[in-house]
């Protein structure tokens, strides 16, 4: 659908077409960040700015460990295998370490990966 039938059919008075587009691609990403959450609820405790960042470099180690704290309590970080591709155990504040019994392989879909945490 062209942009001007969408500024019609939304009612909008827009001059030029590029507010309306950045309009539009801002409202999907609220709806896809919004898919996300419902997918794994603890993402509601974040911002949106920190809900990009790990959706945006889901296999990194690193950002998903500066994250960890704000979306489960008790847990201040995790410990990963030698190729930084399975979770192994988890660690709390105060240096205690559980490890996992069921490992967790970190994929692109980290909302699968952290359920399984």
């Amino acid at each position: 659908m062209k942009l001007h039938v969408w500024s019609q059919f939304l009612g909008l008075q827009i001059i030029g077409s590029k507010f309306l587009r950045q309009w539009l691609e801002f409202t999907v990403l609220l709806v896809c960040l919004q898919e996300k959450r419902s997918s794994f609820p603890r993402f509601y405790f974040i911002g949106d700015d920190d809900l990009l960042e790990i959706l945006g470099q889901s296999t990194n180690p690193a950002v998903i460990q500066t994250h960890l704290k704000k979306l489960f309590a008790g847990i201040h970080s995790v410990e990963f295998d030698s190729g930084q591709t399975t979770i192994t155990a988890m660690k709390s504040l105060d240096g205690e370490v559980v490890p996992l019994i069921n490992q967790v392989k970190v994929t692109s879909q980290v909302e699968v990966s952290l359920s399984l945490v």
